[in-house]
């Protein structure tokens, strides 16, 4: 790992503790602000100098593609293969669990671990979003399955259809109840009503119930954004099993399948 890589490594740098420190990395810098779904050059002026590369998804695929046909990595040789976001990222690597299935036979061993994607968000979100960004985000959510819906940006009660479309994946999420940059900064909501869908019939722990076998859950009662970037946030705690072990176990394949609040 190169040193300039900050704490999104926290996974990867645990020798005693982490089930993944002894794997290839390969990381995806985040920037341009299209959760990885972007393939599109835009222009908002703003500068002489203004062009925005929003080639995120473009990106993914093209890096795969030489990763695969170069021989740097044999994915589909390795003996698992984990898809780890956190934030905005998390969001991405929900789209781009599409594109790895490209690269990897289906009885592959694959897992993703998404650590706060937020999911539960206010339809009034779009409205900050550009047209050519609204349409790449619908063409990343047609790669998973789903239509995009102007009226509802409520994606989390979607999780049962996503996770069947990726039943060969074991999908572990972490996310707070009262995330307070999902709600209020970046979903329009206040932390409170965040809270009140997450755990409604359509959130997220109650989508991702015993009826959904690869996928889960753990929620925590609280403001914080992100678990799995530093030492400690990783160690708090829902239902008395820590951010790390949930990870740990999903990762592992020794998770029950149990949702945790």
């Amino acid at each position: 790992i190169p040193d300039y890589i900050p704490d999104f490594t926290f996974l990867a740098d645990q020798p005693e503790r982490s089930p993944i420190s002894d794997y290839t990395v390969v990381y995806f810098p985040y920037c341009t602000g299209d959760v990885f779904a972007g393939s599109h050059t835009a222009d908002y002026g703003y500068f002489r100098s203004s062009l925005v590369y929003h080639w995120g998804a473009t990106n993914v695929r093209l890096s795969l593609d030489h990763l695969n046909t170069s021989g740097i990595v044999d994915a589909a040789g390795a003996d698992k293969v984990v898809v780890y976001g956190v934030s905005a990222g998390a969001i991405g690597a929900i789209f781009s669990m599409n594109i790895v299935n490209d690269f990897l036979p289906r009885d592959q061993n694959k897992v993703a671990i998404l650590d706060s994607p937020g999911l539960h968000f206010d339809s009034s979100i779009y409205k900050i979003f550009p047209p050519l960004l609204l349409g790449d985000f619908t063409h990343a959510l047609e790669g998973i399955g789903l239509e995009f819906d102007p009226n509802n940006a409520n994606f989390a009660k979607h999780s049962p259809q996503v996770c069947e479309r990726f039943s060969d994946w074991k999908v572990g999420i972490l996310q707070s109840s009262r995330d307070a940059i999902m709600s209020m900064l970046f979903g329009r909501i206040w932390p409170k009503s965040h809270e009140n869908l997450v755990f409604s019939s359509e959130g997220i722990y109650q989508a991702t119930g015993p009826h959904v076998q690869n996928c889960s859950v753990w929620v925590p009662n609280t403001l914080m954004h992100t678990f799995l970037m530093t030492d400690w946030t990783a160690g708090i705690m829902a239902g008395g099993v820590t951010a790390l072990r949930y990870a740990s176990d999903v990762i592992q394949g020794t998770h029950n399948g149990s949702n945790y609040r």
